[in-house]
């Protein structure tokens, strides 16, 4: 399989409802990671997703020769995935488990399989329960599995109930043991990924920004819940590429 660099494909804009979901961005993330799981590699999806992109542009990057990919599912099943499986609020055609991530899949349904890949690619931030939404994709992920998060970071005004900061990774990584293999960030759908830095991340902080994030379960241990560090360990936080940073006078006093 031949593949062709994001900096050679022709990108075409669809509408900017339809931009959460799979990305060019994201491809080119799937094919880099596909190496480090199975050959025959079982992947879930957080909300059945929707090409995002013109469905050429992600054929031509997955670079098989084959025609234009027009569903996850074909996408996956063209790199090498087996059993793709999908759960919405809304169901779907295929193997979409009409499940809410509100709740405990497994309490609430005896969902308890696991996956070798476990994508969140614009969903949890529409369901009100954060820590449910997080809890479950750490039990649907293998142990030695990925995760791969994208979040609507900046901007995006009213798309969702949620934004998230990048110490969001860095925290959930911490409390669960994740390993961080990669952070970069895209400003307004433009599949252009930008690594990861304070700085870069300030510098675009006015566009809508995309957060992504892909973690490795390395720990067998049920899920933990996030401590805010800034309260524990603010010597660690403020050292480090997550600290915070605000763009005006913090108090009203000095503004007097």
């Amino acid at each position: 399989m031949h593949q062709v660099p994001l900096s050679k494909i022709t990108t075409v804009l669809v509408p900017a409802e339809q931009r959460m979901g799979i990305n060019l961005e994201f491809v080119a993330s799937l094919i880099k990671l596909r190496p480090e799981l199975p050959n025959r590699a079982s992947v879930v999806e957080l909300g059945a997703q929707d090409i995002s992109a013109n469905p050429s542009s992600v054929a031509q990057l997955v670079g098989d020769g084959g025609p234009p990919i027009t569903t996850a599912s074909e996408l996956y099943t063209r790199l090498g995935f087996v059993g793709y499986t999908a759960i919405d609020l809304n169901g779907g055609p295929g193997d979409v488990r009409t499940f809410d991530l509100n709740f405990n899949l497994y309490e609430r349904y005896g969902f308890a399989e696991t996956f070798d890949l476990v994508t969140n690619l614009g969903t949890l931030e529409h369901c009100f329960d954060q820590a449910s939404g997080f809890r479950n994709m750490h039990q649907l992920t293998k142990l030695g599995g990925l995760m791969v998060h994208c979040f609507p970071s900046q901007g995006l005004v009213n798309h969702a109930f949620y934004n998230y900061h990048p110490r969001l990774i860095a925290e959930l990584a911490f409390a669960n043991r994740y390993e961080v293999w990669e952070t970069f960030f895209t400003t307004d759908f433009k599949p252009d990924p930008t690594p990861y830095s304070i700085e870069s991340f300030q510098a675009h902080d006015d566009r809508d920004v995309l957060v992504y994030a892909i973690l490795k379960r390395t720990c067998s241990e049920d899920f933990k819940i996030p401590t805010d560090r800034m309260f524990t360990q603010q010597h660690d936080v403020m050292a480090s590429e997550f600290r915070p940073y605000v763009k005006a006078p913090w108090s009203n006093i000095l503004r007097d």
